[in-house]
């Protein structure tokens, strides 16, 4: 093989090392920042404005859904039962 060839091959393969280090760390330092962040700084839970009572949908929420079905059937389906998880 030609001086010019090998050379070639030798940027390259120490480019795309060098770029796969480049990520490796981005990826490293994000999962840590993330990581840090959560620990010391966690999200606490928000009061929602919904003065339905727990366990039930806002009746909001529940117009939306109807128009919702109602588009996408084209009129022909209804809501019958909504009920809230957890």
């Amino acid at each position: 093989m030609s001086e010019n060839f090998l050379e070639a091959l030798t940027l390259m393969v120490v480019g795309m090392l060098t770029v796969f280090v480049i990520l490796l760390l981005v990826v490293v330092l994000g999962n840590a920042i993330i990581m840090f962040v959560n620990r010391f700084f966690p999200e606490t839970e928000s009061k929602l404005s919904n003065t339905s009572p727990p366990g039930q949908v806002d009746r909001k929420h529940l117009a939306v859904i109807a128009a919702a079905v109602s588009v996408v059937t084209g009129g022909r389906g209804r809501v019958l039962k909504v009920e809230k998880e957890g």
